[in-house]
């Protein structure tokens, strides 16, 4: 396919996943999951899958978008105290800025956000996931949300 091509389609199946999206409904309660493209990644069609998969579970969600900068990051997942963040890198290329972002999560106080992550990159060379402190994810989206499910699970129950 052309880049034409493939602009087209990837922003025709955005709009059809933003507007399932929009009608799903979204919970205001429980923890909070966290969904985000590496720095300098804007391929973004697998994880807003993950994040309509969850939505559509019932999970409360925010999604930071593309190109996720780790400088206000930090403060953010400070404010927004989420218990699972989820960070996608579609090309080895991006995969320094997922563990950029591993490491901020790393920095804060406890308790911290479990650190997940995943995408293409890790899929087309599976050491990378050695490279990155955190859970990876599984190689598809549905594997994913069965594992951050499980792991919100997980949580429930560890708490006293």
């Amino acid at each position: 396919l052309s880049t034409a091509v493939e602009h087209f389609a990837s922003n025709y199946l955005r709009r059809k996943i933003d507007a399932i999206i929009n009608a799903a409904p979204r919970n205001t309660t429980g923890p909070l999951v966290v969904l985000g493209c590496a720095p300098d990644d804007w391929h973004e069609l697998g994880l807003l899958l993950i994040y309509l998969l969850l939505r559509r579970r019932g999970v409360r969600t925010l999604y930071l978008g593309q190109n996720v900068p780790v400088l206000q990051f930090v403060e953010e997942m400070e404010r927004l105290r989420p218990a699972i963040v989820i960070i996608a890198a579609t090309t080895v290329e991006t995969v320094r800025g997922v563990g950029e972002l591993a490491a901020a999560i790393q920095s804060l106080p406890e308790p911290r956000p479990l650190f997940a992550f995943g995408g293409r990159a890790f899929n087309v060379q599976p050491a990378l996931r050695q490279e990155i402190p955190g859970v990876f994810l599984g190689e598809n989206a549905r594997t994913a949300v069965e594992y951050v499910a499980a792991l919100l699970d997980d949580m429930k129950t560890a708490k006293p």
